[in-house]
C-alpha cells in the first residue's frame, strides 16, 4: 500500500508543494500563456501530475494509473448524468404537451427574445444552481430556451452578448449626451 510523503524534496515543504504545483502551472500555463485547447492542456497537465506522482512522490505507476482512471470516471459521470436528465425532461415535455405551454406562457413575459432569454439564463437558472448546481442549470435552461425557440447555442449568445452590448451602446450614447449637455461653460 502506497503512503503518500508530504516533503520528498530535500525534506522541504516549500520545494515539495512546488512540485506539486506543476501540473496547476501548466494548465494555467497552456492555457492563458500559449492559448492551446483545454483537452490538450488537461491531457498535457495529467501527464506532468502522473510524472510528478511517480518520479518526485515515488508513487507506483499502477496506482497513478488507477488515479488518473478514477479522477476521469469521477468527473465524467456527473456530466453524464446530467445530459441524460436533460433530455429526459426535455422528451417528456414534448410528449406531455407542456412544451407548448412553456413557450406561450414565455411569449406573455415578452415578445423580445433577448428578454425571454435573459429571465431564464439568470433567473431560472440561478434558482437551479442554488437547489441543485454541477451544471444542471445549464442542461435545463438549455431544454427551455430550446422550447421557446431556436437553439440554445444561438439564444445565449443572443440573451449575453448582444442584449448587453445594446445596453452598453445606449447607455455610452446618453452619456456622451448628458455630458455634452451639462457640460460647464469656461
Amino acid at each position: 500500500m502506497f503512503q503518500q510523503v508530504y516533503d520528498p524534496v530535500a525534506q522541504s515543504l516549500g520545494l515539495s508543494s512546488f512540485f506539486a504545483a506543476l501540473p496547476l502551472l501548466t494548465m494555467f500555463m497552456m492555457l492563458g500563456g500559449f492559448r492551446l485547447s483545454p483537452q490538450l492542456s488537461g491531457l498535457c497537465s495529467l501527464i506532468v501530475a502522473m510524472g510528478v506522482a511517480i518520479i518526485i512522490y515515488g508513487m507506483p505507476v499502477s496506482v497513478a494509473a488507477n488515479s488518473a482512471l478514477y479522477g476521469a470516471a469521477f468527473s465524467i459521470l456527473p456530466i453524464i448524468l446530467i445530459i441524460i436528465n436533460a433530455i429526459w425532461i426535455h422528451n417528456m415535455m414534448v410528449k406531455s404537451g407542456y412544451f407548448d405551454i412553456l413557450r406561450r406562457s414565455f411569449g406573455v413575459i415578452s415578445t423580445d427574445l433577448r428578454v425571454q432569454s435573459i429571465i431564464i439564463a439568470f433567473c431560472f437558472g440561478g434558482l437551479l444552481e442554488a437547489l441543485a448546481g454541477a451544471g444542471t442549470p445549464i442542461a435545463i435552461a438549455g431544454v427551455m430556451m430550446v422550447a421557446i425557440g431556436g437553439s440554445a447555442e444561438s439564444r445565449t449568445l443572443r440573451a449575453c452578448g448582444r442584449y448587453r452590448a445594446g445596453r452598453l451602446r445606449r447607455a455610452r450614447r446618453s452619456d456622451h449626451h448628458i455630458g455634452r449637455r451639462f457640460q460647464p461653460a469656461l
